[in-house]
Formats: C-alpha cells, structure tokens, sequence
C-alpha cells in the first residue's frame, strides 16, 4: 500500500498515456492519504489510476488527484479487465479534479462490463463526466452542491422515490439536494 506519498508528475513528449499508478495481472494497490498531481498536454490519455488487464481489488482513500491534460483526454481512473476477469476498484472520501481546456475531461473510463467502480463520498470535479460501459455505484458529489445517488436511500425500509424519501427522513438542511433522477427537499429548520 501506499500512504501519505505526494506524487508530482510534469511530463512531456509525445506519448499514448502517461500515469503514475499502473496496475495489471493480480494483486494490490491501495492508497492512503496521498497526493497525485499529473500533467502532460502532449500526451493522447493522461490518467491519474490505471488498472488494465487487472483482477485485484483496490482501495483508494481520503486522495487528492488532479489530472490535467489541455489538448487531449485527461482521465481520473482507468479500468480494463481481460475476459475471464474482473477489475473492481471502491474510492472513499476523495477529491478528483480532472482537467482539461482543449479536450475532454473523465471522472473515470470502464472499458467493459467487467470493471466496477464503487465511489462513496467522493468530490468529483470533471466537465464531461464518466466514460462507462461497466458498472458504476456512487454515493458521490460530481458537482458543488449535489448527491448523486446510484442505489436506494435507506433507513430500514427501501425508500426510493422523493415523496417515500421526504416522509421516511427528517432532513434538516438550509437547501434543497437536488439531481435529476433524486430530489431531497430538504426542511429548513432552525437548530
């Protein structure tokens, strides 16, 4: 594992991808309380977590990474698996800022259907999203104010829909948290 490491990478020169972290074949890679900054505007990818051809299960927690790359595609995450395997990779409690003025800027690719990416309470900062042809599960802020929510909200009872959400949960918030498929009113209460 890795733990509270900064990783600065500048780099230059024509090149498919540049990453600081390549996983492939089986084991770990977990990470820490680290820092990860990545530049590189020549390159085709520059991808801040790459695990291609990849079946282990990876943890990365309480991260900071910021990817730039202003001429191509800038990526936060990277996952392959080769048939026959499958590439799971759960992030908690991050801050993905993920870069790029001239081209397209990825919160996370997954190549195929047997990768997974498990975020919980990650902040994601990216213009265009994720790339997805696995599967995705998040409880997870990809923009300043909102909750987005892949599953059911819970609290002993499945509770799935804004009006069984407003009468299950109490929320005592000064807004409302909303997204396009959950929308929370939230009541606004002095404490």
């Amino acid at each position: 594992s890795i733990n509270r490491v900064n990783i600065d990478m500048v780099c230059s020169g024509t090149a498919e991808v540049t990453t600081p972290v390549y996983g492939t074949s089986t084991g770990e890679i977990d990470m820490y309380k680290c820092r990860v900054d990545v530049i590189d505007n020549d390159t085709d990818y520059t991808v801040g977590l790459a695990y291609l051809s990849y079946s282990g299960a990876d943890e990365f927690e309480n991260n900071i990474l910021h990817v730039t790359n202003n001429t191509n595609v800038a990526l936060g995450i990277w996952l392959n698996a080769t048939v026959g395997e499958t590439t799971v990779f759960r992030t908690m409690y991050n801050h993905f800022h993920i870069l790029s003025s001239g081209g397209l800027a990825y919160s996370a690719r997954l190549v195929n259907v047997r990768c997974t990416w498990n975020s919980q309470f990650d902040d994601i900062i990216t213009a265009d999203g994720y790339v997805s042809s696995g599967t995705i599960t998040m409880v997870s802020s990809e923009d300043d104010g909102d909750l987005t929510l892949s599953g059911n909200l819970t609290d002993g009872t499945n509770a799935s829909t804004p009006a069984d959400i407003k009468s299950a949960v109490d929320l005592k918030h000064s807004n409302s948290l909303d997204h396009t498929q959950n929308s929370l009113p939230a009541n606004k209460t002095a404490h």
